[in-house]
């Protein structure tokens, strides 16, 4: 598929973006451990704590690599 104009391309985004994108996933998801943990219900943290990190294997960490692996074959 060819661009037509550089602002288009998706694909040229900056390195930076991406990893910008991952660190906030990673502070929300830290974020709402940290307040569910105020609950003091231990179950509770440990369950929203194994979600969190569920999440962010499967979801967030999955969809970096497919943009970086993007970015990579672009820069051929």
């Amino acid at each position: 598929m060819e661009y037509h104009s550089k602002l288009s391309n998706r694909r040229r985004a900056s390195v930076v973006k991406p990893l910008f994108y991952l660190l906030i996933e990673g502070i929300i998801l830290v974020s709402l451990c940290w307040f569910v943990s105020f609950l003091h219900i231990l179950l509770l943290t440990i369950l929203v704590c194994l979600a969190a990190i569920y999440f962010f294997v499967t979801s967030s960490l999955s969809r970096y690599n497919k943009i970086k692996k993007r970015q990579k074959y672009y820069k051929r």
